[in-house]
């Protein structure tokens, strides 16, 4: 079977690989696979689940990373709100 892209792995990393070629207006063919029985069932999906909306920038006083960091969640938010919540 022939793909532009192949991706190695269900965990965050590689799901949300897959999303954003799906969301590209070009569209590549993409492959995702995974060693085990369902998404994410590895080390990734183990992790605390925190999204820390830029909140740890403060102490740089990064105010870019901040706002990226809070745009990001603010995102998660709307596109997931059963799996992201305040």
């Amino acid at each position: 079977m022939d793909c532009d892209v192949l991706i190695v792995g269900g965990g965050i990393n590689g799901v949300a690989c897959a999303r954003e070629l799906a969301l590209n207006p070009t569209r590549p063919s993409c492959i995702l696979i995974e060693q085990g029985q369902e998404l994410a069932s590895g080390t990734s999906s183990r992790s605390s689940k925190l999204i820390h909306g830029g909140l740890r920038y403060l102490e740089t006083l990064n105010m870019h990373l901040v706002r990226e960091s809070l745009k990001a969640q603010r995102a998660l938010i709307h596109d997931y709100p059963d799996l992201v919540r305040w």
